[in-house]
């Protein structure tokens, strides 16, 4: 008797752990920006850096006219110049001033 008591109790005390319902959990939402999104668009264009370097004392030259093609910028406090190009493109030429 004693042992069938035991087994009774055990499973009343595992049966209790279970739940017998379905777990509900919140609705996973997508964020509305994607919803009807198609796939993501590649640039056809590419960043170029240019850094403009002095041969003669190895300084980044400031305000310097950079041209490619015909884009062209000037180069920041650093020596860098920033020039989007078309990806995969022939130049018509490149150049650098400074004055």
């Amino acid at each position: 008797m004693k042992v069938v008591g035991v087994v009774l109790a055990f499973a009343l005390v595992t049966a209790g752990c279970g739940e017998t319902r379905a777990q509900h959990a919140a609705p996973v939402r997508k964020l509305a920006l994607h919803d009807g999104a198609g796939p993501m668009h590649r640039s056809t264009r590419a960043l170029l850096v240019v850094t403009i370097v002095n041969g003669d004392t190895n300084r980044r030259v400031p305000s310097a006219l950079v041209r490619i093609g015909r884009k062209s910028d000037r180069s920041d406090g650093h020596g860098v110049a920033l020039i989007r190009v078309r990806r995969r493109s022939t130049s018509s030429g490149a150049a650098a001033s400074a004055r």
